[in-house]
């Protein structure tokens, strides 16, 4: 027995707790105005006088509870002062409310906030010249537009797809430490949670919900839009709340996935709660919505948010992202093909018997192993094959597909994919025609793991905002550092449609993948060419102004593997011809989508990973001292931006070709390239050079100084550095999410250049990266600030692509100390090649290969970088 089954019914008496006007807070509560700055939830909804209302009824809400039950309550705690930075405000408002229940979830130059679980009395007494103390009102528990949505999974249930996708909700539940302690209690508290808050106790949720309560009635605050969802949702509540109507709904319809937080440092407690639909009526879905409003009264519950549905969204894509030159395979070559790495996928199944995954000796299984020839390991959630010609097969045959006509000898083949030697550890998530079921996301993320160090996703919802799905990536991505998870970005940009990526690409630490164009046999007649972004890609930015999809991939008809269920073997033709376009073919198929644009990229971010861990780093070559035991999620990450090349503009299917620059909401950072990404002598444009983990303290910043050197063998025309960082997830439906805010700038004599295409700081963004014009004799400096941390540090992978000083022996410099220290931001642009100073430009790209940037050369220079200390 837990201390949350010991308080649960003291807990839920709050729902029958009489309550007086009695709280007097020492500090203010934040304006509807300046909440809905922070965060877009339900209570977004509250006119101004509504709003101020439902904060007095709160505070004395929870002192009633207190008083009954002892219970701390969540509020948000905000601190404004101008004068330090957003871990110096954190630690001011974690003094003050003598609390370590403790989540940062909004940063900015202006305001740092936190929800916290406090005492109400303390609450109340909270007292800074700064601060601003919110109670954490039932509404703003809910996802702007929840009610709109529940009504619409419901539906979209109903039309046919109910067996395999369930209408649900993710509760995450308060940072406090009342959590069960085992998988056995946490069956029993999930029991206990639903059945003691309507069975048991029979509780009054109406009355601890403003705006369905007697005071809000009484109140004559009778704003319309409020007051229509007041009566909506209090008829519902009088129905349902009070009886045993429920019981059968919850025992036969309702069904749990808890994931609990395993420390301090992996963040909170999540529910996933499902709703089996079939045959559903109006008294199930009244039980449906009372349970979700018992659930946002509870103290223990911070955010609860409805799933949407989720959706599903190669031999051109090798050399296209490996070369640009037709055929051309480099590091296929010189012996990169993805030895050594696991890759893990979630999809709607693997037909293990088609060619490109067979394995005559042995069949996957739950257990990870890892001499398979192409599946190691595969967790059937769903089921445990795939549909005919279905979307998880050829996810899977574009990452690593590798052919073997009876199953254990290798050869090559029309569909081989992007990392053919890799293995693949798959979640299956998918039914018989393609529907989707997503189970609890830690689950999603320890598939192949501590194996797989990569997870491509080619799934999700059309949600634009940041949400509980998106958080938990984003923090399993903090946590676990030598993880990288690649997500699609949709397939609803036609027309030029912004806002249109979807969740989880949304997030702030995983790669946001669109795709452009195939080339070579995949391009169809009239097609402009692989420099385009395909026009179905979804754009951004994200609700909070993020810059997505980060980059590019081939995802324009991409032939991969094609599942045959009942068929051993399947392969290609054996008279050698392959599926026309679009279409499929014995063990072929060709689809189109971001679907295929995030496993390209999956696999070729394999091949990323190989070239650190084979030790080709930083000579070129693979050398057995050199190898790199476990390069960084935000390394990988780096190195695939940074040497992503502009796209010329957008094929629109029906409005023909629209503009694209680098960094828009079209393409990102550009397409894959693996040729201006690494080096390998004598075949790709660039030389490298990588810091990885690199540490900055709150405030502080490291500076690199590194000098160009042209000659024949090299002379690349551009610098290109990067920087990236693995961000904490922020709270769900924030309006400006990034919380650790870094800055990159280059500086050459008394210039200086700003990231990502501005002419000052990008204040939104947690990857950075600055191209500018060099020529031979430049000296540059890196700087790496700390502008805006909620914590002491930030760690950090940092990466350099051009022309450097050659070494007669290349190797890692050390470390530099951290010093205090600012830059300037003087509005200055980075240079296009052949400029000699600094130009003001209307547009935020760099000249495409045939306007004078980026042109290929083969490079043998060996460089060096050297890494200072700022004074």
């Amino acid at each position: 027995m837990t201390t949350l089954h010991l308080a649960l019914p003291l807990l839920l008496l709050i729902l029958a707790i009489p309550r007086t006007h009695a709280a007097d807070p020492k500090s203010p509560a934040l304006s509807r105005d300046a909440f809905s700055a922070l965060f877009l939830t339900e209570a977004d909804r509250l006119d101004a006088a509504t709003w101020d209302a439902a904060v007095d009824f709160e505070w004395d809400t929870a002192l009633a509870g207190q008083a009954e039950t002892g219970l701390a309550y969540p509020y948000l705690l905000c601190n404004s002062d101008p004068s330090i930075s957003g871990y110096r405000r954190v630690l001011a408002l974690q003094e003050s409310a003598n609390t370590t229940n403790f989540r940062t979830g909004y940063n900015s130059d202006e305001i740092t906030c936190a929800i916290a679980s406090v005492l109400p009395s303390d609450a109340v007494g909270m007292e800074g010249e700064f601060f601003q103390i919110q109670p954490w009102l039932p509404a703003m528990k809910l996802a702007h537009t929840s009610w709109q949505t529940i009504d619409d999974e419901i539906e979209a249930a109903n039309s046919g797809n109910a067996t395999y996708y369930l209408p649900s909700v993710d509760v995450i539940m308060c940072p406090q430490n009342t959590e069960p302690e085992n998988d056995t209690d946490a069956g029993e508290w999930t029991e206990d949670l639903t059945e003691s808050l309507l069975e048991k106790i029979g509780g009054n949720i109406s009355e601890n919900f403003y705006i369905t309560s007697a005071a809000y009635l009484e109140s004559g605050l009778a704003e319309e839009e409020v007051a229509e969802v007041s009566s909506r949702l209090k008829q519902i509540l009088d129905t349902y709340q009070f009886t045993a109507e429920c019981n059968d709904v919850f025992s036969t319809r309702v069904t749990y996935q808890f994931a609990q937080a395993t420390s301090a440092s992996r963040d909170l407690s999540t529910v996933l709660v499902e709703f089996n639909t079939t045959g559903i009526t109006d008294q199930d879905t009244g039980c449906i919505v009372t349970l979700v409003l018992g659930f946002a009264v509870l103290p223990t519950v911070c955010s609860i948010e409805p799933r949407a549905q989720t959706n599903i969204r190669n031999v051109e894509a090798q050399w296209i992202t490996q070369s640009y030159k037709e055929d051309e395979r480099p590091f296929f070559d010189t012996g990169l093909r993805g030895e050594g790495q696991v890759v893990a996928i979630s999809d709607t199944g693997i037909d293990q018997n088609n060619c490109y995954f067979w394995d005559s000796t042995t069949q996957a299984s739950l257990l990870f192993n890892p001499d398979a020839r192409k599946v190691a390991q595969y967790i059937p959630y769903v089921n445990d094959d795939d549909y005919i010609y279905g979307h998880g097969t050829h996810v899977a045959g574009t990452v690593a597909g590798k052919r073997a006509v009876k199953g254990d000898i290798e050869s090559n083949g029309a569909a081989d994919g992007l990392a053919p030697h890799a293995r693949i550890a798959f979640l299956d998530i998918g039914g018989p025609l393609g529907g989707m079921r997503i189970p609890s996301f830690d689950r999603v993320m320890s598939t192949g793991r501590p194996h797989a160090k990569i997870h491509t996703a080619s799934w999700g919802s059309d949600f634009n905002s940041y949400t509980l799905e998106t958080r938990a990536f984003d923090q399993y991505m903090f946590d676990e550092d030598d993880f990288l998870l690649l997500v699609a970005a949709g397939n609803t940009g036609d027309n030029n449609r912004l806002n249109t990526v979807g969740t989880p690409a949304t997030g702030k630490n995983m790669l946001s993948v669109g795709s452009h164009n195939n080339g070579g046999n995949s391009a169809p007649k009239n097609s402009p060419g692989v420099d385009y972004v395909s026009g179905f890609s979804s754009r951004g930015p994200t609700k909070d102004g993020r810059m997505k999809p980060d980059l590019l991939a081939p995802g324009n008809y991409v032939l991969s593997a094609g599942a045959r269920p009942g068929e051993v073997g399947e392969c290609d033709p054996e008279d050698g011809s392959l599926p026309r376009l679009g279409l499929k073919k014995e063990g072929l198929n060709y689809m189109a989508g971001t679907s295929m644009s995030s496993p390209a990229a999956a696999g070729v971010a394999a091949l990323v990973r190989q070239y650190f861990t084979d030790g080709y780093y930083p000579s070129g070559t693979m050398t057995e001292s050199d190898k790199m035991e476990n390069p960084s999620g935000a390394l990988i990450k780096a190195v695939l931006m940074n040497g992503a090349q502009q796209v010329r503009g957008v094929d629109n299917t029906f409005i023909g070709i629209t503009s694209s620059k680098l960094y828009d909401e079209n393409q990102g950072y550009g397409r894959v390239s693996l040729a201006d990404s690494l080096f390998l002598p004598g075949s790709t444009n660039v030389q490298l050079k990588v810091f990885d983990r690199e540490v900055v303290m709150d405030g502080n910043k490291k500076t690199y100084t590194l000098n160009i050197v042209k000659s024949e063998e090299c002379n690349y025309q551009n610098l290109s550095v990067t920087l990236v960082w693995m961000d904490p997830a922020s709270l769900p439906f924030c309006q400006s999410c990034l919380l650790n805010d870094l800055d990159l700038s280059l500086a050459r004599g008394g210039d200086e250049f700003h990231p990502n295409g501005r002419r000052n700081a990008d204040r939104l963004n947690n990857a950075e990266r600055v191209i500018v014009g060099a020529s031979d004799g430049d000296e540059f400096t890196i700087s790496v600030k700390a502008h805006n941390l909620i914590g002491p540090k930030q760690k950090y992978a940092l990466v350099a692509t051009g022309c450097f000083k050659g070494t007669e022996e290349i190797r890692r410099e050390p470390t530099g100390s951290s010093s205090n220290g600012g830059s300037t931001a003087n509005g200055d642009v980075p240079l296009t090649p052949g400029d000699s100073s600094p130009t003001p430009s209307e547009g935020r790209g760099y000249p495409s290969p045939e306007q004078g940037g980026n042109a290929s050369s083969a490079i043998t220079c060996r460089f060096g970088l050297l890494l200072a200390t700022s004074l």
